[in-house]
């Protein structure tokens, strides 16, 4: 099933009352271990509570039903819910819509929690042990799944280890409720296992798989740091707890449940935490997406210091992905104009593959990683990515554009590409803002072609439109002479009059997106718009050397572009155009 169709957020209170009902859900029912302990950030802790609150919901159901009705008209529910532009009324639903569309989570797992509940309406044992296995996987996997995304932890690896860990949590409570379970009519020891060992060996030896099970959290506590590493110990040891507690009592829980005592917890949780003093320097970068976010923050408010002011109007989500974007973006151009690449070419294939294994569920750095997550959550479409790695590397086998034609296409590849990605994070109301994107990307770009002319002809590249050029009578040795060929004002006079043009219609996507986006656009055209003048008034400038703001002016358009403005339709944040 499709990842969440984004649809608009419910009211703040409304949705602070759901978080409520599943923060109660959360701490009731869970006692072997935290599902979300405080040793994570606040924003975590919400996600996880709402799949925990979701998984008791369902599983309350299941042991509720005495028909398959009930689950069937949730099933119903819960994929209206989250597949769709329903509004949920259930207060569970409420929340988890908005934590699946945060963190891409495909719907499917939740469809798989409901199908065991379903299945345990009609099976109440299991012969061999694959037959039990075959159940855990739609009890017990499915929320390891999720936790997986709302962690920012992708990939086939660590997806079976976290089957492996969390079906091995499903086999010690299977072992601890064998007399909770024969009040229901319910045996999930293997008949195989009770005809061969007694009651008391099938709990042992469902005991000892468990163990051997819960033993591949250790690797997938590797693939972490911090306190998603300490988080993730956190499941693993209250499952070995609980075994211990088993152990204790002989593996006689058809007559007594075990339980873990407070004490226990409290060691248990020492323990994960102490896991925090044996990180390596340098581990940050495999710790999740916590610290991946963070270092795309940083990133970008070192190599996008003019935008970064625009992006923080944005709230954190889309925030967040715009930086990872605008990172991966940098790391497109470094691959071809760096000092250090050796083998521009080679480094664009490099960059293809790693965006390939990032969406694959296999980042190979915090960039990709945020950067996965942003194209999951808000549909960015690969081809937008692919065009942008596209222009750069044009970069190196096209020097000149004949026309203005050739130019807009390379406009269109390296610049409204990045535009229409921001729109889609953003949200838009109506298609006629991509093509709005097209035009504000052209506009600056062709803004930041005027800009740097020195430094393109400095590495023998002349973007400007040769016809253009030579029907103001200039030529390339004139452009690269001490001074300025004769009829070059009125040149970029006509360049600029065509930008300004791009930028009345592509600043038009203001009336298609959210009003802090609308902010976040209106910083970064200004910034381009205030060089545009600029180059205007001193078209001499650029032929000699790069143009630059001065912070005053930088802070006018920042200003500015605050400003409130006409009222305008709402659009909610991250929504896709309607159809």
């Amino acid at each position: 099933m499709s990842v969440l169709a984004p649809a608009p957020s419910p009211p703040h209170a409304e949705l602070a009352h759901a978080d409520a009902f599943c923060r109660r859900l959360a701490r009731r029912h869970y006692e072997n271990f935290t599902v979300a302990s405080a040793v994570l950030p606040a924003e975590l802790r919400v996600h996880l509570a709402r799949i925990y609150a979701y998984c008791r919901v369902t599983d309350d159901l299941g042991d509720e039903s005495r028909s398959d009705a009930r689950l069937q008209m949730w099933r119903a529910e819960v994929i209206a819910a989250l597949s769709g532009d329903a509004v949920p009324t259930h207060p569970v639903l409420l929340a988890l819509r908005e934590t699946v569309h945060a963190c891409a989570i495909p719907v499917q797992p939740f469809v798989d929690l409901i199908s065991a509940n379903l299945q345990d309406q009609r099976v109440t044992a299991y012969a061999s042990w694959p037959e039990l296995e075959a159940y855990c996987r739609l009890s017990a996997a499915p929320v390891g799944r999720m936790v997986l995304a709302v962690l920012g932890i992708r990939g086939p690896r660590a997806e079976r280890l976290s089957d492996s860990v969390c079906i091995g949590l499903q086999l010690a409570n299977f072992a601890q409720d064998v007399a909770v379970d024969a009040r229901l009519g319910r045996r999930y020891l293997p008949a195989d296992d009770v005809a061969a060992l007694g009651v008391h060996g099938a709990v042992r030896a469902l005991c000892e798989r468990a163990h051997a099970m819960l033993e591949a959290g250790c690797e997938l506590e590797a693939m972490t740091a911090g306190r998603l590493r300490a988080q993730l110990a956190m499941y693993r040891l209250g499952g070995t707890a609980i075994l211990d507690a088993i152990r204790r009592a002989s593996f006689r829980t058809d007559a007594v449940r075990p339980e873990v005592s407070a004490p226990v917890k409290a060691r248990l949780a020492a323990e994960a935490i102490a896991l925090l003093a044996t990180d390596h320097p340098g581990s940050a970068s495999n710790g999740g997406i916590v610290q991946a976010e963070r270092v795309c923050q940083r990133l970008a408010r070192i190599n996008a210091a003019n935008f970064y002011w625009g992006f923080i109007a944005l709230p954190r989500p889309q925030r967040t992905a715009i930086y990872a974007l605008y990172d991966f973006a940098r790391q497109v151009d470094d691959a071809v104009d760096s000092p250090t690449a050796a083998d521009p070419r080679a480094a664009l294939d490099s960059t293809r593959a790693r965006l390939r294994g990032a969406l694959a569920g296999e980042p190979d750095d915090d960039v990709t990683t945020v950067l996965a997550r942003a194209v999951a959550s808000y549909r960015i479409p690969r081809a937008e990515l692919d065009a942008l790695i596209d222009g750069v590397e044009r970069d190196l086998t096209t020097s000149r554009y004949s026309d203005w034609d050739e130019l807009a296409g390379y406009c269109l590849l390296v610049a409204s590409s990045v535009g229409r990605m921001c729109v889609r994070i953003f949200g838009f109301d109506d298609e006629v803002a991509l093509a709005h994107a097209d035009d504000l990307g052209q506009a600056m770009q062709l803004t930041n072609i005027l800009r740097d002319v020195r430094g393109d002809l400095e590495m023998g590249r002349i973007y400007l439109p040769l016809d253009e050029l030579a029907a103001f009578g200039i030529s390339e040795q004139q452009l690269a002479g001490a001074a300025p060929p004769p009829r070059w004002p009125e040149f970029v006079g006509f360049q600029a009059r065509r930008a300004r043009r791009l930028f009345a219609s592509g600043l038009r996507v203001e009336h298609h997106i959210p009003h802090r986006a609308g902010i976040c656009v209106r910083t970064m055209a200004g910034l381009y718009q205030r060089i545009l003048a600029e180059i205007e008034a001193h078209p001499e400038t650029p032929l000699q050397r790069r143009l630059s703001l001065t912070p005053s002016r930088k802070a006018a358009v920042l200003v500015r572009a605050a400003l409130p403005r006409a009222p305008r339709r709402v659009v909610s944040a991250g929504s896709g155009a309607r159809r």
